[in-house]
């Protein structure tokens, strides 16, 4: 059974190679993109896991204010004196 579905698919494919190749190469794309994503979002997931105290990490940025009070600009480093001067 499952051969003859084997068979009917190779031939299809050898029938319609334009329309097979495009489909092959959507399915490859697709499944690429989702690994991709995947992995990237495992890696943001896990960072600095390593650590014991993991949950008690904290990024500390800089929010530059505009005169009327908004967030101009906000930066994800800081340079050396970080409290208040």
């Amino acid at each position: 059974m499952f051969r003859n579905y084997l068979k009917t698919a190779f031939r299809s494919i050898l029938r319609n190679k334009l329309t097979s190749f495009i489909n092959v190469a959507g399915l490859a794309l697709a499944m690429a993109s989702a690994i991709s994503i995947f992995l990237f979002v495992n890696d943001e997931l896990v960072y600095d896991q390593y650590n014991l105290k993991s949950d008690r990490i904290y990024r500390i940025t800089r929010d530059f204010i505009s005169e009327d009070g908004s967030v101009n600009l906000r930066f994800g480093n800081v340079v050396a004196p970080i409290g208040p001067c």
